[in-house]
């Protein structure tokens, strides 16, 4: 087999198609051009072209993690989410999601801490919301614990009476405005302090 031609792709600037005995074979961006040492006219063998295919998904991967970090931090579970959404391949997944936790740019700890950190400065939530919200970020049990191990009874409690501010006035009696919190994860002895506070 034959690098028959390296053209740049129209649609994504920076990457190029490379074709194998006339045919598309794989795109890779400038700087895996260079480090794969591609050219035009070089023969491979088919495990050389298999390689050079795996090598090319990994960066191409690697970096589009790399990008969707950078939005925000995210869990382990929400990368590897994210690699298969894009049809990665398991092998490569794995690959990636070890390297990005190599370099700590990953690291489920610090995620559900600076989760907890944000929602609580922007729209502070129970404990109970809060677990959920990292469950289904796949973080686990333990880590989820002992993030929330820093809000205490007295925030809680806080929380439920700012939102007691911000919207009890929808509800038409005590009882239904307790069962909107308890709906929103406090519990009963919580929203007693909150509506005592309230009502002092």
């Amino acid at each position: 087999m034959k690098i028959t031609s390296i053209a740049p792709q129209q649609k994504t600037e920076g990457r190029y198609s490379v074709y194998v005995d006339g045919e598309f074979a794989l795109g890779v961006g400038e700087d895996e051009l260079v480090r794969l040492g591609l050219y035009t006219g070089q023969e491979l063998t088919g495990d050389q072209l298999e390689r050079t295919r795996a090598e090319a998904e990994f960066s191409k991967a690697y970096q589009r993690v790399v990008n969707y970090i950078s939005i925000r931090p995210r869990s382990e579970w929400e990368i590897t989410d994210y690699m298969r959404r894009k049809s990665y391949s398991v092998e490569t997944a794995r690959a990636v999601l070890d390297k990005v936790k190599r370099l700590q740019l990953v690291d489920d700890q610090a995620f559900a801490r600076s989760w907890i950190e944000w929602r609580q400065a922007t729209t502070p939530r129970s404990r109970y919301q809060l677990q959920q919200e990292l469950a289904r970020k796949g973080v686990d049990e333990e880590t989820i614990e002992e993030a929330l191990s820093g809000i205490d009874e007295d925030e809680q409690v806080r929380t439920a009476r700012a939102l007691i501010d911000k919207k009890g006035h929808r509800y038409s009696s005590r009882g239904k405005l307790m069962s909107y919190l308890s709906r929103q994860g406090f519990t009963y002895d919580t929203i007693q302090k909150a509506l005592g506070e309230e009502t002092e």
